[in-house]
């Protein structure tokens, strides 16, 4: 029982990663996007703020238009790949959990959970072979056989939900 509530953190955990507002890689852009309006701020203070005779200068004129333009560009780069995350962000969040798992994985997941549910009946076969062997053992035994039974349990639960998906998921196109 004492491994619950470390369960539950993790689960409070978990779903708090899981309500991120952005992802890593939207958290680079949105840097990029500051980054890129700050070097633009930059530019035109240093463009209003130059001498006088740095203004006359066509030379430095043109190159600070397109220092601004090449800027302006890479900003609007910037908002249109964020836009496009955005989009995906929305689509992966509004998918169901059984159509973003392959039939593969599924499968895979579904035999690992009878193979755990096969490795507890061994072991607790086990169990009772070594309590008849050993004289006093039955204490063991069954707080050993309820603990198997809560995990037997708690992956029969996991084996269920995937077969649930399963069945709910996009059928595969033959």
């Amino acid at each position: 029982m004492a491994e619950k509530p470390a369960q539950d953190d993790e689960n409070t955990a978990d779903n708090a990663g899981k309500k991120a507002l952005l992802t890593k890689g939207q958290w680079l852009l949105f840097g990029g996007l500051l980054l890129a309006l700050i070097l633009l701020s930059v530019a035109i203070t240093f463009l209003l703020s130059s001498p006088s005779s740095q203004k006359d200068n066509p030379e430095v004129a043109s190159e600070l238009r397109v220092q601004v333009e090449t800027l302006e560009q890479r900003m609007s780069a910037y908002e249109d790949r964020l836009s496009e995350l955005n989009k995906a962000l929305v689509e992966v969040q509004t998918t169901p959990a059984g159509e973003s798992l392959s039939p593969a994985l599924l499968k895979q997941l579904k035999q690992q959970e009878r193979s755990t549910q096969e490795l507890i009946t061994v072991i607790k076969e086990g169990i009772g072979d070594l309590s008849r062997m050993i004289p006093g053992s039955r204490d063991w035994l069954e707080l050993y056989s309820e603990q198997l039974e809560e995990v037997r349990a708690q992956s029969k639960l996991r084996l269920e939900m995937l077969e649930t998906l399963e069945t709910d998921g996009p059928q595969p196109s033959e």
